[in-house]
């Protein structure tokens, strides 16, 4: 946009062109000051404090307020711009700022959204446009898939073997938090907290001290082998120990 003032019967540089249908503005005509806001241009195409018609050609959209963007921010303080040659759009609460990270023969575009307040949405994607790889949202989960090795084939290559991560809501699945699962919701996850707050994992390393009210060990037959119910100690099977006091100290 070559000129733009704030007032409509200062506009300068621009064309407005009426084909057979008195429908199609574009740019590079000058027309003279009509002495009002209500500016009137003959041949087909009326502006009166707006541009009516069915196409606009034009580089650039810009706010009569609009206060420019403040070195290293990505908001105007007031007013909007929207640029239409490279797509970027500057708002006091919202913008899109676009980059070429490519050249002017093979460009390769690059989009940063930035948002002051909430976004609200039904359901979208962060991290990428599917759910490969990025951060699916949905009502009730945020999930993830992504592929663990799982042994190898007959030419001893790696066979890959897609897995969900992620944590849903009550609503949607028995578990609240989930890695390494064969299913969407984790319910059979390698890794997985229910949203009773019972922990399931292979192994653990801890260091430090492990408190709780109660403790059971069950094997791999999910028979308990030892309890504690915070007072007395069971175990079901041999004890074997080198030193040391039963029945008191």
């Amino acid at each position: 946009m070559n000129s733009l003032n704030k007032s409509m019967d200062t506009i300068n540089n621009w064309v407005i062109e009426t084909g057979a249908d008195n429908d199609r503005i574009i740019k590079s005509w000058t027309t003279e000051a009509a002495g009002s806001n209500d500016a009137v241009v003959t041949g087909g195409a009326v502006i009166a404090n707006g541009i009516f018609g069915k196409h606009l050609a034009i580089d650039e959209i810009m706010s009569n307020n609009y206060s420019g963007l403040p070195s290293g921010e990505h908001f105007s303080q007031v007013g909007t711009y929207w640029n239409l040659l490279n797509g970027n759009f500057i708002s006091p609460g919202f913008s899109i700022i676009n980059s070429n990270i490519g050249t002017n023969d093979e460009p390769e575009w690059t989009s940063d959204a930035y948002f002051k307040g909430n976004i609200t949405a039904l359901a979208g994607y962060i991290g990428g446009t599917d759910s490969t790889h990025a951060w699916e949202i949905s009502p009730g989960m945020i999930e993830t898939t992504y592929q663990m090795e799982n042994g190898v084939d007959e030419n001893d290559e790696p066979i890959y073997e897609d897995r969900y991560m992620g944590m849903a809501t009550a609503e949607y699945s028995d578990t609240a938090f989930y890695a390494n699962a064969q299913t969407s919701g984790g319910e059979d996850g390698v890794f997985r907290v229910g949203h009773d707050g019972i922990l399931h994992a292979v192994g653990a390393e801890i260091e430090g001290d492990i408190t709780a009210s109660t403790l059971t060990c069950k094997d791999g037959n999910n028979e308990t082998k030892l309890s504690w119910d915070g007072s007395n100690l069971t175990v079901k099977g041999t004890i074997n120990a080198t030193a040391g006091n039963i029945g008191g100290c």
